[in-house]
């Protein structure tokens, strides 16, 4: 049975409004709008063909996600038996598309404005419930361009067509009581479709889904390297305290002879610092090809600068410093009387 929602979207969406907290509500024919299906387009005036994603929703879209019009109006929705008989007759495209397209959209060259301008819409679903080959429309529409996928992917050239065919609704809200909003939801969804659960998900946690495996790396990155740290430091500790034993007597004598404790930090930290060093030279090279490769899989992404490796060398050493600093002021700190009389 064909649900209330696809039978008479506008009386659901008018008993969703009802609520106060509720800003717009639009519906869109497709389940996952991060993941849109794919259609082919042409001018008329042209024989090439590209290919671009498709978003099937109402007028109400454009205002629930807020995507400015860079040029031309919104689409006007006709009635489902115009729609079932002729097909969607006013399209919206992205920048993307009007650039892949052709159309350059200078202010000084009306002929590069793609509105108004007829397209030709080829595959999909929909064209199967019209019989028809292809679409005929006008671009009545150019928005701006927006992500509707992860930043693993570019922008890509975007068509967005009006549809009565729809699976969900989206509804923007406040964010003040939400819990009540959402109970409100849950019993309007159980008036207009008895029987039926109702399922909902905020679409800044479909958003976080799509870096799902960004956050396990991350996670497992700082785990890791915080064991590695904890290991490397321990090591630096027992090489310190072996190297200290090793070099007793040495420092009891020169203290006797007079040197001071600081005298002492420094001929004992001078070989270490030359492993931090030499483990940083080759530490920061590999971890900058791991960053830069990880970061190419982005279509937008930062630019790793020096700055980011010079302050994690920095902070690093300082630890290793710290843990031999620990060691070696002790040895430094002894007395010599002791260790000489020991020896």
């Amino acid at each position: 049975m064909v649900s209330i929602l696809r039978r008479n979207p506008e009386m659901v969406k008018t008993e969703f409004r009802q609520h106060p907290n509720v800003i717009s509500v639009a519906g869109v024919s497709a389940n996952n709008l991060m993941n849109p299906s794919q259609v082919t387009v042409a001018r008329t005036d042209r024989a090439d063909e590209i290919s671009v994603h498709r978003i099937q929703a109402d007028s109400g879209f454009l205002d629930i996600y807020q995507i400015p019009l860079k040029a031309g109006r919104n689409y006007q929705m006709k009635s489902r038996r115009v729609v079932a008989r002729e097909g969607p007759d006013e399209f919206l495209i992205n920048e993307s598309a009007a650039r892949a397209l052709g159309w350059k959209m200078l202010p000084s060259d009306p002929s590069t404005n793609p509105v108004g301008q007829p397209l030709r819409l080829f595959g999909g679903d929909q064209l199967r419930l019209y019989n028809k080959k292809e679409l005929v429309g006008t671009i009545v529409g150019v928005v701006e361009d927006f992500h509707y996928q992860s930043m693993h992917h570019p922008i890509r050239p975007l068509i967005i067509t009006p549809d009565h065919w729809i699976y969900t609704l989206h509804i923007r809200i406040r964010t003040t009581d939400i819990s009540e909003t959402l109970a409100f939801f849950k019993n309007t969804h159980q008036k207009v479709e008895p029987g039926k659960i109702f399922t909902y998900k905020f679409m800044d946690e479909k958003i976080a889904d799509t870096y799902d495996k960004e956050r396990q790396t991350a996670t497992l990155s700082f785990v890791s390297a915080g064991l590695a740290i904890f290991v490397a430091c321990l090591g630096l500790f027992g090489l310190a305290a072996f190297a200290a034993e090793q070099r007793s007597k040495e420092i009891g004598i020169r203290k006797v002879l007079g040197a001071s404790i600081s005298n002492i930090l420094r001929l004992l930290l001078d070989e270490f610092l030359w492993l931090i060093v030499i483990a940083n030279l080759i530490a920061l090279p590999i971890a900058y090809l791991l960053g830069r490769n990880w970061l190419d899989s982005f279509a937008y992404r930062i630019n790793l600068n020096a700055d980011i490796f010079i302050l994690s060398g920095l902070i690093v050493g300082t630890l290793a410093l710290a843990t031999v600093i620990y060691q070696t002021f002790k040895a430094a700190s002894a007395n010599p009387v002791d260790v000489l009389r020991s020896e």
